[in-house]
């Protein structure tokens, strides 16, 4: 058992106090050797202040252990040998726990870094906010795309646009509208996106602002550029019938590339023509 030495020292100082207790009655109002059995009890009094002495001993170091966790602080360093092999093993257990907390420490502290350093590099721009609306956490690009600082509150997010802080709070009050879009003071269209998490003492509010104006106006361009193929083809096909019967038109009175004589355009041809005319007018 891996904590024998301190089971069998407990034991064997209680066996020890209860037979001593026990002798020194027995010599005290069955024998009555008065002075026997008072240096008996003295002798336990000794073995009871020995026992009490040993727990303190691990007591203190327990707690000193246990006080250091609370404050994050693996730095204790707890000794190894004593002299007494059963508090060895006790004390050997606690430096184990301790160092797999340090060792979970440095983890966590590792890995805060890692995803701190991955926002702080990122090109979306991100930030969170308490329920009192104020600023908690914020990556260098939310703060050049929106003039935020940690510990401001979101109303300063007015200046943007009157909408936006009230957009981001309502989250507090009902189920938020996931995303909308703003224009700063630079003309920079940005795409605000909400999320939230629920932390043990208080609701997190989550945001993501990314500038999406070139996508913006690369949907405009295309936009622009199907509209623009569009007139041009409602235009060729309005044109066509125009080009035909401008060209119907001008043989009457055309032969060989000569204009025909005056005389020998007929009231057929005159009438033919007006009403080419007309068509081309309705067109136009």
């Amino acid at each position: 058992m891996k904590y024998k030495h301190f089971y069998l020292a407990v034991i064997t100082r209680l066996v020890i106090i209860i037979l001593l207790s026990i002798t020194s009655s027995y010599l005290y109002f069955e024998q009555k050797a008065y002075f026997l059995s008072i240096v008996i009890l003295v002798f336990v009094v000794f073995t009871s202040i020995n026992l009490i002495s040993y727990f303190n001993k691990i007591n203190k170091w327990i707690s000193f252990f246990l006080l250091g966790i609370e404050n994050e602080d693996t730095s204790l360093r707890i000794p190894s040998k004593t002299g007494n092999k059963a508090i060895d093993d006790v004390f050997k257990g606690m430096n184990k726990l301790n160092v797999l907390f340090k060792q979970t420490k440095i983890e966590i502290i590792t890995q805060d870094q890692y995803f701190k350093m991955v926002i702080n590099q990122s090109a979306t721009g991100l930030f969170s906010i308490n329920e009192k609306g104020r600023v908690i956490n914020i990556n260098p690009t939310a703060t050049i795309l929106t003039d935020l600082q940690k510990h401001h509150h979101i109303n300063s997010l007015n200046k943007i646009d009157i909408a936006l802080p009230n957009f981001i709070q309502q989250a507090k009050y009902k189920k938020p509208q996931q995303s909308a879009i703003f224009e700063n003071k630079y003309g920079q269209k940005l795409l605000f996106k909400l999320s939230e998490l629920d932390t043990v003492n208080e609701k997190i509010i989550l945001i993501a602002v990314s500038d999406i104006t070139k996508e913006l106006d690369n949907r405009e361009v295309d936009a622009w550029i199907k509209l623009a193929r569009t007139l041009s083809h409602e235009i060729m096909n309005n044109i066509a019938p125009i080009t035909t019967l401008s060209q119907v038109i001008l043989k009457y009175f055309t032969k060989d590339d000569k204009t025909i004589e005056l005389a020998k355009i007929d009231l057929k041809t005159i009438t033919n023509t007006i009403k080419g005319l007309d068509v081309i007018e309705e067109r136009s």
